[in-house]
């Protein structure tokens, strides 16, 4: 074999990993998250590849990404544009990848508590895992709808 027709099998054995990762995302619902484990789950992927096959789909504008290692399906609406997943959804999944507990806090806990009005710029949780911050969507401070941050405290 010639060194050009390796890299075009390679180039092709990418491709169907690529493909086989999106024809998986897109029967997910708008706003769902993903990890890189959830396509290696099934063996028949390593670790890097699919890491590759999601930075590919990042840059063509198919998926978001949100933190290292996780990736948001996200949609397009014409009054807000992107679609990006709700904080509450976040936090569900980055408990069920860390295996950690989390509670709202602060501002965030009285809003969803009903006692406040305002909605809260950014939205705190108490968890018994490690500090993590996360930055969803523009970082302009122009409206907290755009503007999501989360703040995850270690209880202990």
């Amino acid at each position: 074999m010639t060194i050009e027709q390796i890299a075009a099998k390679k180039a092709e054995k990418a491709k169907n990993v690529e493909t086989v990762i999106w024809e998986k995302i897109q029967a997910a619902p708008v706003g769902q998250l993903f990890f890189i484990d959830d396509f290696i789950e099934d063996g028949a992927f390593k670790y890097k590849a699919a890491a590759k096959s999601l930075e590919r789909l990042v840059s063509k504008a198919k998926l978001k990404r949100i933190d290292r290692g996780m990736y948001a399906l996200t949609g397009y609406d014409p009054i807000s544009k992107e679609v990006l997943p709700r904080p509450q959804d976040i936090a569900k999944a980055v408990c069920r990848k860390y295996n950690v507990r989390a509670v709202p806090a602060g501002k965030w806990a009285v809003y969803l508590a009903g006692l406040s009005t305002q909605h809260p710029g950014f939205t705190e949780y108490l968890t018994n895992g490690k500090n993590r911050r996360f930055h969803i969507g523009k970082s302009s401070n122009m409206s907290p709808r755009f503007n999501r941050k989360m703040k995850f405290f270690c209880m202990n």
